[in-house]
């Protein structure tokens, strides 16, 4: 999850995590389910648009959500506005505990490397 998503989520007076994958909710746990969206709540997640249950879910005003990115949205009563949108990119496939203990010049070149692909996904948007 990119930065700017967490301290999105991290920013909520409520956060739920959803139990079928990495997608949290501005909500008490309860106040969401397959279902039941209050409207005006948030989500965050990096998948959008999708079929589950024999039913689309999560539909989006604008289709679609660019891949590989995170964005938030906030349900309408018909469908999420995407608010907020950041792409992920992933250098390798490396936990965000196993960055924290790479040799701080590799850090910086990692960190540099991730900027500059999301200068360039900004820049083309």
């Amino acid at each position: 999850m990119p930065v700017e998503i967490k301290d999105a989520v991290m920013s909520w007076a409520k956060a739920t995590k959803s139990p079928y994958s990495q997608s949290y909710y501005n909500l008490a746990p309860g106040e969401k389910d397959w279902g039941k969206t209050p409207i005006g709540s948030l989500r965050a997640s990096d998948h959008w648009n999708f079929v589950a249950k024999q039913s689309r879910h999560c539909h989006t005003l604008v289709r679609p959500v660019p891949p590989r990115t995170w964005s938030i949205g906030q349900w309408n009563g018909d469908c999420y506005v995407i608010l907020m949108s950041i792409p992920f990119v992933k250098l390798y496939n490396i936990t965000e505990s196993e960055i924290r203990t790479l040799p701080k010049n590799v850090l910086r070149a990692y960190e540099k490397v991730i900027n500059k692909r999301r200068k360039m996904y900004h820049a083309s948007t």
